[in-house]
């Protein structure tokens, strides 16, 4: 069975210096790995810490971010049986911008 992303990441907007978590949680026959993109490159995971996912990938951490983090994160759920990619976008703010919107998901599958 093809993977189907049930409970997709969404679009987040927060200030500058935050800690922001991402989920991405999938189903699949077999167990589907999840990995993430950003700008259609991996997230690199480095041991300054700044990145984090836990051990199936669900979950994508990005601590103290910053303007430079802003953008689009992918969560791509593969298996023999297809892929699904399930995208949601960071909006860092700082001083000059005002509020928040908490968007929906934009979901593709291919």
């Amino acid at each position: 069975m093809a993977p189907t992303v049930y409970r997709p990441p969404r679009d987040t907007e927060t200030p500058s210096g935050s800690t922001v978590s991402f989920n991405c949680f999938v189903s699949g026959e077999p167990r589907p790995t999840v990995r993430w993109q950003r700008g259609g490159e991996p997230v690199v995971l480095t041991t300054s810490d700044k990145h984090a996912v836990t051990h199936d990938g669900s979950v994508l951490v990005i601590r103290d971010v910053t303007f430079r983090d802003s953008g689009d994160y992918e969560c791509v759920a593969e298996n023999m049986a297809g892929t699904t990619r399930a995208i949601a976008r960071l909006t860092v703010w700082g001083q000059f911008a005002l509020g928040a919107h908490w968007g929906h998901p934009r979901l593709k599958e291919t």
